[in-house]
């Protein structure tokens, strides 16, 4: 190996002895909420969205799933798994509404 070659593998496992791993350029991973816990809140909030604003199953997926709302409830470090479904949806429309989820009327105790 060459030098700079062993010591990103060394980095790397510096990295995962630690409990991290590192991604290409250096990135650490988001810890992601388990895969049961994201299929739940997608079958729920997706089926919110159709139910009040008549979405086609399709576009209601996408558009969940695409918003930044799901990018931050994938995100465990952000703790949106201790809300209902209903807060994740409230925060969906406030994203829809107003640009920001962080809108929300639930994230602010109204």
């Amino acid at each position: 190996m060459t030098g700079r070659v062993a010591a990103v593998t060394e980095w790397q496992h510096r990295k995962a002895a630690a409990g991290t791993v590192a991604l290409r350029g250096g990135v650490e991973p988001m810890n992601r909420i388990p895969h049961y816990a994201i299929d739940y809140y997608n079958k729920a909030v997706v089926s919110r969205i159709i139910d009040k604003y008549d979405y086609a199953p399709m576009d209601a997926v996408r558009s969940f799933l695409m918003s930044e709302t799901h990018g931050l409830l994938e995100d465990e470090d952000n703790g949106l798994c201790a809300y209902p479904a209903r807060a994740i949806f409230d925060m969906w429309e406030a994203e829809r509404i107003t640009g920001d989820p962080r809108n929300c009327a639930s994230l602010r105790g109204e």
